[in-house]
């Protein structure tokens, strides 16, 4: 599961035949398509459990709380597009499920430490 390296506060190594399937399969889904509208009840309902449990869930196999978890892969996604294309930093704000560029480059930067365009030239 790809998953998994999002999240630096992961300790310890994580056999994936411990992750429950819909729960693998809900995160991944999401990360294939991060510009598409999503909640932490949104995701725990495609992973066909409680709000509660995915919260657990997260916590347990990534270290991060659902919200945590849906900013920090699309801040990926953004940091991949901005190192490998040349799209305007608006364009790569709404293609990873940002539609307030302001909102992004206060996420863009809380998670990286640098704005997007400063992420892009160093």
């Amino acid at each position: 599961v790809g998953l998994i390296g999002i999240s630096r506060d992961v300790r310890a190594p994580i056999e994936t035949r411990d992750i429950p399937v819909e729960f693998a399969a809900a995160l991944g889904e999401f990360e294939s398509n991060v510009a598409a509208p999503v909640s932490p009840s949104l995701l725990a309902k495609r992973a066909r459990m409680a709000p509660p449990r995915l919260a657990r869930l997260m916590k347990k196999f990534l270290g991060l709380t659902p919200s945590q978890f849906i900013t920090k892969t699309r801040i990926a996604a953004a940091s991949r597009l901005l190192r490998e294309t040349g799209q305007p930093v608006a364009e790569i704000a709404l293609a990873c499920g940002f539609y307030d560029h302001s909102a992004f480059t206060r996420a863009f930067r809380a998670v990286t430490g640098v704005a997007p365009s400063q992420f892009r030239v160093g």
